[in-house]
């Protein structure tokens, strides 16, 4: 993936999301690109998180995926982006899930190897535990 996206207005009305602008925020991982929505009423940005093809493809990914994000449809949390629908794009960019953008930075952002020094400091971990923990704690109680 080249990590690039459609710099033109899309028009998206029958999502429900209005038309909108799409821009990369430069960052690609391993599940894919993710992309800011950003729609001209002023109602929240939107993530889009545009899988790999080879991720996408994998027999019974999508069937999978859509069981989670139901599962997890009632599950409220500030730290956790509500996800609003998982779609195939237009012209055959692919399977994406699309949810609320939360400013901040992301986990893959703090770890990424090409940005830090080998190894962690310690107090940097104590305190991503200290984080972390009553996140997944949250998620866990959700089931």
């Amino acid at each position: 993936m080249s990590g690039t996206a459609p710099a033109s207005q899309t028009d998206s009305t029958e999502r429900g999301l209005g038309l909108a602008s799409w821009y990369t925020a430069g960052r690609s991982d391993g599940f894919g690109d993710r992309l800011l929505m950003f729609d001209n009423s002023g109602a929240a940005s939107l993530e889009l998180l545009r899988f790999r093809p080879g991720l996408a493809a994998e027999p019974g990914f999508e069937d999978l995926l859509r069981q989670r994000v139901q599962r997890l449809s009632t599950f409220k949390h500030p730290s956790f982006s509500a996800v609003r629908t998982v779609d195939h794009l237009d012209d055959g960019e692919g399977l994406a899930l699309v949810s609320n953008h939360i400013a901040g930075k992301r986990l893959s952002e703090l770890l990424d190897a090409r940005r830090t020094p080998a190894g962690l400091h310690p107090a940097f971990v104590s305190w991503l535990v200290q984080q972390i923990t009553p996140l997944v704690a949250s998620l866990q109680a959700h089931g």
